[in-house]
């Protein structure tokens, strides 16, 4: 004798009420996530524009020198405030041909590195 389709029974029963817990419990999670990391994040930007900041001079430094300053300190006037990111820590180099700006990304689940690239013209993640 063949199962009729009323003897089929789910393996799995769908709760829907313990799927909407689900569903709030992740988006709570993502949401402290967010709100924990914003401060993080902001610091990064802040890095990013002041190294952006920095580019233009870097430009005339090149045309008027020839080459990229070796440190970034040539440029920076004395009493500059550096980022919480940047200060106290290296975050330029240059082979007189090319720079790059880096600082590590704190709003990252890695922790990786983030950086611009004079010869892409762009800002990248590093691992």
């Amino acid at each position: 004798m063949q199962p009729s389709l009323t003897d089929y029974k789910p393996r799995f029963i769908i709760s829907w009420p313990l799927l909407a817990k689900a569903i709030i419990a992740v988006g709570t999670a993502i949401l402290v996530f967010k709100l924990f990391t914003l401060p993080a994040r902001q610091e990064g930007q802040r890095a990013q524009e002041f190294c952006e900041s920095l580019m233009p001079a870097l430009e005339s430094y090149r045309r008027v020198q020839g080459h990229y300053p070796a440190t970034i300190e040539t440029l920076l006037q004395i009493g500059t405030q550096l980022p919480q990111l940047l200060d106290g820590r290296k975050f330029y180099a240059s082979d007189g041909i090319s720079f790059t700006f880096y600082f590590r990304n704190p709003a990252a689940l890695t922790f990786s590195n983030y950086g611009y690239d004079s010869r892409r013209h762009e800002w990248q993640r590093w691992k």
